[in-house]
This record gives C-alpha cells, sequence and structure tokens, in this order.
C-alpha cells in the first residue's frame, strides 16, 4: 500500500513538472521565436525587409495566443493610430491626384495684341496668381507685331519663369510652315502677309494646338477682356460645361462683310449656305474649345479649308458638319457688365475699372475694352 502510495506521489510530481506554464510558455517562445526567424528569412529572400517585417508582426500577434501574452493596449492604440494615418493619407493622395487631373484638362490662353502693354500684363498676371496652376496659363504673341513693347516681352518670360506660366510666339512663317496651303488662299481671304496673324487666329491656335494636343478644353481670351473678381469664380462656373464650344454666337450682318471671306473648300466642308443671314460668325474676345472641335478644325485647315476666325469654328460647330458638336453662351454662366454684351462697353478708361472693381454689384463680371489697364 505504501509502495502505491509513492507511485502515486512521484506520478503528481512528474505532472506538475512537466505540464508547468513555465514549460508552456517556454515552448510557446521557443515556436515564437522559430517563426519569427522564418518571417525575416522570407523578407531578406524577397529583398522586402518590410514584407519580413510585416509577417513578423502578424506572426507575433498570432503566437501571443499560444504564449499567453497578451497585446500591450499601448501597443495597440499606436498600431491602431498608424494604420488610420495611413488610411488617411491615402485618401489625401487620392484627392490630391483627381484634383491634379482634373485641373490640368483646361488651359487658358491669352492673346496678346499689338497693343499690349505692362498694365494689361499685370492685371492678367493677377489671374495666373489666383488660379494658382488650377489650369495651365499660356501668353499667345504675334511675334511681327510691329508695336508690341520688346520691354513687354521680356517681363513677360521673366514672370511667366517665376509663376508658372508659359508663352507662345508665332508668325505668318510659323502659320505656313503647319498650313501649306494658307499662303496661296491669301487673296481669296481678303488679306495679306502683313496681315494674315490677325486675320487667321484660327491658324495662330491651330499651330499651338499641333505642339500641345493634350488639353481637353482650350480658353482663348483677348488681353483686353477684365474679369472683376477672382478667377476661379470665372472656371467654377464652367466646372460642369461640356459644350464643344462656348461663344457668344449671332448671325452676321452687312458692315461685318469682311468677315465673310472663306476659301470654296471651306463653304463646302462646312455645308455652307448662299444665303449669308444662314451663316454663324461670332465674337473673339472670349471663346471655349474643346479638344475634339480643334482637332476637326485642324482636319479642316490641312485641307485648304479655312475662313476669317470670326466664323471659323461657329459654322462647323452649329451647321451639323461636326456630329455631337455641342455649344453654349458665356452668358449663361458668367454676366456681362454694364449693358448686356460686353463687348459693346467700349474702351474701359483704368479709372473707370478701377471703380468696377471697387463695386459690388459688377462683381465678378467680364468687361471689354480695358485697352490701357
Amino acid at each position: 500500500m505504501g509502495k502505491l502510495r509513492n507511485c502515486i506521489s512521484l506520478l503528481l510530481i512528474a505532472a506538475v513538472f512537466i505540464f508547468s506554464p513555465f514549460y508552456v510558455t517556454t515552448i510557446g517562445w521557443t515556436f515564437r521565436r522559430f517563426l519569427k526567424q522564418q518571417a525575416i528569412k522570407l523578407g531578406d529572400l524577397t529583398g522586402n525587409q518590410g514584407l519580413g517585417v510585416n509577417l513578423k508582426r502578424s506572426l507575433n500577434t498570432l503566437t501571443e495566443n499560444i504564449t499567453g501574452k497578451p497585446i500591450a493596449k499601448k501597443e495597440k492604440t499606436a498600431m491602431s493610430k498608424n494604420l488610420k494615418e495611413k488610411e488617411m493619407e491615402i485618401l489625401r493622395l487620392q484627392s490630391e491626384l483627381k484634383k491634379f487631373k482634373d485641373q490640368k484638362k483646361q488651359a487658358v490662353m491669352w492673346r496678346m495684341y499689338d497693343s499690349s502693354n505692362a498694365a494689361q500684363l499685370d492685371r492678367i498676371m493677377g489671374y495666373v496668381a489666383q488660379v494658382n496652376h488650377r489650369v495651365d496659363c499660356w501668353f499667345a504673341f504675334d511675334v511681327h507685331a510691329k508695336d508690341i513693347e520688346k520691354a513687354v516681352l521680356y517681363d513677360l518670360e521673366k514672370r511667366c519663369k517665376k509663376a508658372g506660366c508659359y508663352t507662345f510666339f508665332y508668325s505668318a512663317s510659323s502659320l505656313f510652315e503647319v498650313f501649306p496651303k494658307l499662303e496661296s488662299n491669301l487673296g481669296v481671304l481678303g488679306t495679306s502677309m502683313r496681315k494674315v496673324t490677325w486675320s487667321q487666329h484660327g491658324e495662330a491656335v491651330g499651330v499651338w494646338y499641333s505642339l500641345y494636343p493634350d488639353y481637353e478644353y482650350t480658353w482663348i481670351i483677348e488681353a483686353d477682356v477684365g474679369f472683376s473678381g477672382n478667377f476661379n469664380v470665372f472656371l467654377d462656373a464652367f466646372q460642369d460645361e461640356d459644350s464643344d464650344y462656348i461663344a457668344d454666337l449671332f448671325h452676321p450682318n452687312a458692315r461685318w462683310d469682311k468677315k465673310n471671306k472663306h476659301t470654296q473648300e471651306y463653304a463646302e466642308m462646312a455645308r455652307l449656305s448662299s444665303n449669308v443671314t444662314e451663316r454663324w460668325r461670332t465674337w473673339e474676345f472670349l471663346t471655349r474649345i474643346s479638344k475634339r472641335l480643334l482637332q476637326k478644325s485642324q482636319e479642316f485647315m490641312l485641307a485648304g479649308a479655312t475662313a476669317w476666325s470670326e466664323k471659323f469654328y461657329a459654322n462647323i460647330c452649329v451647321r451639323d458638319v461636326f456630329p455631337g458638336c455641342s455649344n453654349s453662351r458665356v452668358d449663361s454662366k458668367i454676366k456681362y457688365g454694364a449693358r448686356k454684351n460686353y463687348f459693346w462697353n467700349a474702351n474701359v478708361s483704368c479709372s473707370t475699372w478701377k471703380g468696377i472693381l471697387e463695386d459690388p454689384a459688377r462683381k465678378n463680371r467680364l468687361f471689354h475694352a480695358l485697352k490701357k489697364c
């Protein structure tokens, strides 16, 4: 009996010794250490130390159940916070990327004149600063314009380098190089070597488009058009507008008959009516043209189908020549100045412009023509 009692005692002692938490923990830690080593080795093999570290972290969490060692509350909080911060950073970067893609879909080109001056440049540079790279801002200059202040060109280059805007210089020879048939049509169009860059703005824009064809929409704004507010308000007004052509469309009249000039190729491709009152023309002070319409226009000009720029885009878009071409008016989104049509508000003096900018009732409107400011 005593021997039996002694055997039972020895078995109990052995059981306590064998199944002690110390040994369970030791076995667990040994297994955990083995898994850590394997995770690090995997990271080394793949050349991705981050992978090894992440696997190690995941395995640590799994093996803690074996060892019975709980995850510290402080570590849980830190991990959760870090994960949340990473998620927020990803969302922020995605938002910035979308914003960047949306913004860079369009360009704003200011067409400068012979009479363009430092005051106009100051005003437009104010718009460039306001949009702050929301769109790409361009300045287009005819380098043969005899009255351009040379200091303005130098100042423009210097300021664009700092502000991040772009310059595009063109001449009659560049128009002929891109559109070879234009030179032989000067007489038909009622223009000349000296005036062709003034009458054929379509070709001038076409030369630019041949170099920079990636914008979905391009605003073309003459230098003497002023906006009495933050230029972002103007862009916001048309942000969801997908029209191919935004301008002021109207029928021609007798006193503008010189603007009816066009080539025979244009009459055929644009399907012009013999009745001039059925032909469209528009003011050019402010227009927006889609990439689709610019591409179609290139096809016209390369074929020798061209016209004075006041009618060139309008008839292509409006007269069912280009299926699906949509158009809308500028004043459907933004009001003009003192009168119904801002272009009648001619020669706005600098003192008048200053008063307009200080008048809340005339805020965020378009005015023309600001020749000196």
